[in-house]
């Protein structure tokens, strides 16, 4: 089980504190998601829900995408390349991968800086063997030594899904557990949830499997990133070359594959474990 130890208790102030109410949002959001909810029970709601979010997608892509990708993210990747040496560069994105993802601020900016801004070699190097291991890295240490207590209470607060999600690395195993939470949530709660679990205690398995999981997803960012001006001139309906456009296609496809398979596999886990624990969710 997990719990709070008695002599944890006294560490912890009696009123609700920042981090507690930010995990709260999180076990509120889980249950209110469905990713982990089955569709035969709500299908009306599961339909409209996810027909919004496609619809909210396809026309963010299609008429807002590209003024941002124009007026915002190349602009800014330029004076980034005219103001900054390659190593100077280098130490940026390491040190944004190092930092912001504790505060739970995507990781896609130094990924597009890099992609555009350094050979492809050296994007992969930096970003596959150096920031992925220090995201997943300083995440998973903040959340083990800071965080650990307040996530615990918040699990403890009769939230029966955020808590079977936690449990659900003890049922399956480390290894499968931490596959099946990197699948099922973003990168950095991902880490948060792991450093909780009493079964994530060996450190070099969690980095290992992490990177391993994260690393296909990355790779297709990496691959997307470098596109950015062809995505688009593509949105705005001008030539791309042929070879650039089947990069795009098949990249995003290879990305949207990966995130449906792994999310449907998560959630099927997920479900098994909190229909045990708790047969009227």
């Amino acid at each position: 089980m997990i719990e709070v130890h008695p002599h944890d208790e006294g560490c912890v102030n009696d009123e609700a504190s920042f981090l507690e109410k930010i995990f709260t949002g999180l076990a509120n959001f889980i249950a209110w998601s469905h990713i982990f909810n089955h569709p035969r029970q709500h299908p009306v709601r599961f339909t409209v829900s996810w027909a919004t979010v496609a619809g909210l997608t396809v026309c963010f892509i299609l008429f807002a995408l590209s003024p941002i990708i124009d007026e915002v993210v190349i602009p800014v990747i330029n004076s980034c390349e005219r103001h900054l040496s390659p190593v100077e560069i280098g130490v940026v994105v390491l040190a944004w991968l190092s930092i912001a993802p504790v505060f739970l601020i995507p990781s896609g900016p130094p990924i597009w800086l890099a992609a555009n801004t350094l050979p492809v070699h050296v994007t992969f190097c930096l970003l596959l063997l150096g920031g992925l291991p220090l995201a997943v890295t300083s995440v998973y240490l903040v959340g083990r030594f800071l965080f650990r207590i307040h996530l615990v209470k918040v699990a403890n607060k009769g939230r029966p899904r955020f808590k079977a999600l936690l449990l659900t690395i003890r049922e399956v195993g480390p290894i499968k557990g931490i596959i099946t939470v990197r699948l099922a949530l973003a990168g950095a709660w991902a880490s948060y949830i792991c450093a909780v679990s009493e079964e994530v205690d060996n450190y070099f398995l969690y980095a290992v499997l992490s990177v391993l999981v994260e690393a296909p997803f990355w790779t297709i960012s990496i691959l997307l990133a470098r596109e950015l001006d062809n995505i688009s001139a593509l949105l705005k309906g001008q030539d791309v070359p042929l070879l650039k456009i089947i990069t795009i296609t098949v990249s995003a496809t290879a990305g949207l594959i990966l995130t449906t398979g792994g999310f449907f596999y998560a959630r099927k886990i997920y479900r098994q474990r909190l229909n045990r624990s708790n047969p009227n969710v």
